[in-house]
């Protein structure tokens, strides 16, 4: 069966300006906007849940600590997407791994502590305290030049996995098994230009979405769209965008 999305986007475009045209816009910017979007046209206020918030819905909790007195606070936010620096990491578990990594907060990054009265040498630290049913996983390819100031592609290379447990999560948390299910895949160079495609497993087999045609794909493919490893010079080969996982909470 096919679906023909040009009401889908016309409506789209009728209810966000910003798509209203034939630029090129963000698949990770468009996702989160429509994902908000339909959880509050099902779920209007003052009720906060709906399937949206149910499926794609986590919590994140920021834990800052003075070291002089061991006093600090806490910060609860939500999440759809988990954003995930890529520069630094060798492996889609590295990176997670990284983004709970605990930071210094020294010279004048002190935390100013209300115990204390005065800036103070913390530590804070980003965790994930409630996993969601399916993990949506951003891999942030594009950062900011401080020569050019324009977005430029990340081409390093980062294994991902089709089985995935979040090893870096609270201690007192699920232990969830995530499968691979879903990847959006970027080609070019450029943050505001190139080309988006997706894949997708039913029934056990890989299915590439590209525009107008679909085509069955090895699973071997999936592993070219690791990235090159050349740095922002390959930036014109296919990679992994965004990971979509689901488990068995679905």
């Amino acid at each position: 069966m096919t679906v023909n999305t040009k009401k889908l986007m016309k409506k789209i475009k009728s209810m966000n300006a910003l798509f209203d045209n034939d630029d090129h816009h963000d698949s990770h910017e468009f996702l989160i906007w429509l994902l908000n979007t339909v959880h509050e046209e099902i779920s209007p206020p003052p009720q906060r849940g709906s399937l949206v918030s149910e499926v794609f819905e986590g919590d994140l909790i920021s834990r800052t600590r003075c070291l002089e007195c061991e006093n600090g606070n806490e910060r609860e936010e939500t999440f759809m997407a988990l954003s995930l620096d890529i520069e630094k990491g060798h492996s889609l578990n590295q990176c997670i791994r990284q983004f709970a990594h605990k930071e210094w907060m020294l010279n004048q990054d002190k935390f100013y502590c209300e115990t204390c009265c005065t800036k103070q040498v913390a530590t804070r630290q980003m965790m994930i305290k409630r996993k969601p049913a399916a993990l949506v996983v951003h891999l942030k390819r594009f950062k900011i030049d401080p020569k050019t100031l324009r977005y430029q592609k990340l081409a390093h290379r980062i294994p991902f996995p089709t089985e995935l447990r979040i090893e870096s999560a609270l201690d007192d948390s699920n232990d969830i098994l995530y499968n691979l299910k879903g990847i959006v895949v970027h080609l070019g160079q450029g943050y505001a230009y190139g080309h988006y495609f997706a894949l997708i497993k039913s029934r056990g087999r890989w299915l590439r979405f590209d525009d107008t045609s679909v085509d069955l794909v090895d699973e071997k493919y999936i592993k070219a769209l690791f990235g090159s490893g050349h740095g922002s010079s390959e930036s014109n080969w296919p990679t992994a965008y965004m990971l979509l996982y689901d488990s068995d909470l679905l």
